[in-house]
């Protein structure tokens, strides 16, 4: 055994961590994927990025940052099969680099999660204000801040549920909105059928060239931040390989 895995008689390897008695399942790992990728970020940025680059160019800009979010999980997986199971992963690259890199970068990971955490409070607050106009945003913030915070405080296993089940609802807010969308762009609802003429309006499908494309990327890749921790849970499955 290295590093907390083993590998058994068929060549599998198998997680031995002190740390985890019960290995994880794909279906922790998926979730934590969707839930990580289907994040305020997607769901409300994703207008604007097409108001950005045009459909074409936000599609461009989202298959960018995913196949950048691929590349670094794979490369968060090889660094972490050589590296303790008791390191966190924003350590790594003391490991690898040095510690003036990890340094930077674990404070880099500190900023960025700090400043994700009060977006995501503040999306909050604000579809909210949508729907009750009278209520100030920030009377929802404070509240939603302290359930979180209890959430992760108080048991780890509340966390993993609380997570898995809002990830969920996300995903059945997802299909319920793309059902919705293909009805009106069909004509079903609202009774005009927009089909694909939104691609030919305008400067569309392209929509400000590459300067466009460049400004959508930075949401697209805002947006599925954090899906690449779920890299490092897969060294807690039962065949990590």
């Amino acid at each position: 055994m290295e590093n907390g895995i083993a590998e058994n008689v068929d060549g599998k390897l198998e997680t031995k961590s002190p740390f985890l008695t019960t290995p994880l399942s794909i279906l922790h790992i998926a979730l934590s994927i969707l839930g990580g990728a289907l994040s305020s970020g997607f769901l409300l940025a994703g207008g604007f990025t097409i108001f950005c680059a045009g459909p074409g160019g936000a599609l461009v800009a989202f298959a960018l940052a995913t196949i950048a979010l691929y590349m670094v999980m794979t490369s968060l997986m090889e660094i972490r099969s050589v590296i303790p199971d008791s390191v966190p992963y924003y350590m790594f690259g003391t490991h690898v680099l040095g510690q003036t890199v990890g340094a930077a970068l674990a404070w880099n990971f500190w900023l960025m999660w700090i400043s994700i955490i009060a977006y995501e409070v503040a999306a909050v607050g604000h579809i909210l204000q949508f729907w009750v106009p009278h209520v100030h945003s920030a009377v929802w913030c404070l509240p939603l801040f302290l359930c979180c915070f209890a959430i992760v405080v108080i048991n780890t296993k509340y966390y993993t549920a609380a997570e898995h089940s809002f990830t969920m609802l996300k995903l059945c807010g997802v299909v319920v909105a793309l059902i919705c969308g293909a009805l009106v762009a069909s004509g079903k609802i609202g009774g005009h059928k927009y089909g694909l003429e939104n691609w030919h309006r305008g400067e569309a499908p392209f929509v400000g060239g590459a300067l466009g494309i460049a400004c959508a990327a930075v949401y697209s890749s805002f947006s599925i931040v954090g899906a690449e921790a779920a890299a490092v849970m897969a060294m807690r499955t039962c065949s990590p390989r």
